[in-house]
Formats: C-alpha cells, sequence, structure tokens
C-alpha cells in the first residue's frame, strides 16, 4: 500500500498532500489578496484554514498570488518555524522578502528533485509567464502522482521523458486563461501521459477564471482515461479514489 494515503484539494492549484506522518501543502491560495489587488470575485470560501493545514512543507511551484499567498506565507513562517519550504528561484526570492531563512528554503527547478523522507518531488518543465514555474512529479514507492502546476499546453519531448511510464494520477489546469491551457489541452496532456487517473484543477475559485470541468471528464473517459471531480476540503484516500 503506497505511503501517499491522503489528498485534499483546496481549490485552484492548492493541496494537501498525507504521505505517512508527513503533511504537504502546494499552492494553497487562503488569504483574499487577489481579491484585494486583482478585484476578481471569489466563488467559495477556503476550505481549510492555516491552523487545519498545519504544514510541514510548503511548495510554491511558482511566484503568483494565487500559488504563493503572501500573507498566508508568512504567517505560516512565524506559526510553524520546523516547517520547509521548496520551489524555484522566483519562489525563494519572494520568500526570502517574507522572512524566510536560507536554511528553511528547498529549492526545485526544472530537473531537481528534492527528498523528503520517502517522497521525492521532481521539478518538471512548465510554460508560464513566471519563468521559473515548474511541474511536479510527486514519487512514493511505486506510486507516482504528476501536477501540472500553471502551465500552457506543450508537448515536450524533454517533458515526456522526465515522466516515468506510469503515471497513477494526473492532476492538471483546465481554465484557459492567464496563461494556463483549456480543457481541451489538457484533455491531449492527459492522452500522451495516460496516467490511471486524470483530474482538473485551477477552476471554481474565481468567477472570472474558472470553467466546467465536465467537458474534460466526459472527454477523458471517452479516450480511456478515468477522471474525477475532487470536492474541495475533503479527504480522499488514493487507493479507493483509484478504484
Amino acid at each position: 500500500m503506497t505511503r501517499i494515503s491522503n489528498i485534499t484539494w483546496l481549490n485552484q492549484g492548492g493541496f494537501l498532500f498525507e504521505v505517512g506522518g508527513i503533511r504537504l501543502i502546494v499552492d494553497a491560495y487562503v488569504s483574499n489578496v487577489v481579491e484585494q489587488k486583482d478585484k476578481l470575485t471569489r466563488l467559495v470560501s477556503t476550505p481549510l484554514t492555516l491552523n487545519e493545514l498545519r504544514p510541514d512543507y510548503w511548495l510554491c511551484t511558482h511566484d503568483h498570488l494565487d500559488h504563493l499567498d503572501p500573507p498566508t506565507v508568512e504567517t505560516a513562517i512565524k506559526e510553524y518555524p520546523q516547517c520547509k519550504f521548496i520551489g524555484p528561484a522566483s519562489v525563494q526570492r519572494h520568500l526570502t522578502q517574507l522572512g524566510l531563512s536560507d536554511d528553511k528554503f528547498l529549492p526545485l527547478g526544472k530537473g531537481e528533485s528534492v527528498k523528503l523522507d520517502d517522497l521525492e518531488l521532481f521539478g518538471l518543465p512548465a510554460i508560464h509567464s513566471d519563468p521559473y514555474a515548474i511541474g511536479v512529479l510527486l514519487h512514493e514507492s511505486d506510486f507516482k502522482i504528476y501536477l501540472s502546476g500553471d502551465t500552457e499546453f506543450f508537448e515536450d519531448v524533454q517533458m515526456q521523458a522526465k515522466l516515468p511510464q506510469a503515471v497513477d494520477v494526473v492532476l492538471i489546469c483546465i481554465n484557459g486563461k492567464y496563461g494556463n491551457m483549456n480543457w481541451r489541452e489538457a484533455v491531449e496532456m492527459v492522452k500522451l501521459i495516460k496516467p490511471r487517473l486524470a483530474v482538473p484543477m485551477h477552476y471554481g475559485l474565481f468567477a472570472e477564471n474558472t470553467v466546467s470541468p465536465n467537458d474534460f471528464l466526459k472527454t477523458c473517459r471517452r479516450v480511456g482515461v478515468n477522471s474525477k471531480v475532487l470536492q474541495s476540503g475533503q479527504s480522499y484516500n488514493l487507493e479507493e479514489l483509484l478504484k
């Protein structure tokens, strides 16, 4: 049985992964900074507070407000001193400005890896307005999850070479705005990777930046890839999810 026991979608591109005794946060957006700065309309509330997240590790795939949430991260730095932060160079620069010391940061750029006990993270290519943006492969034992982060569609041989032949779960953006692939392009990416399960993300949080996941789900199933929607804030056992 895999040690990546549970996954919780936190809206947008955010996730909580429970891996043995580790709680890994990825791209969690908790505050209202986007609404305040960019005047976008929030559709749903934050499913988990910072105190409920209780992070051991915090990964930001790139330096945009809905993935590196400054007020939340700044509070986490102070309230969870044991937590280590992970990400590419753009993320490190921003976190340093927020008060994170160098010894609390683990760099993860394209082609790099980070080991968290038995869990290994691999930085994969992404095409986005932050040139340092990454996708991530989470690998524990024989279990693998590909999280796209924010990215446009690309048929990159280098990416395909970096992904293992068997990916269990793909978590992929579908919103089609602000430098992200749309649901049709996401299906094409899923067809290239051929996972056991495809999960759409990066929709449903802001009225000005969302799309229905239904066409993505139906088309994935039509091409032979199982696809499911995760309910925000609900913890899923991955073994059960893959059945």
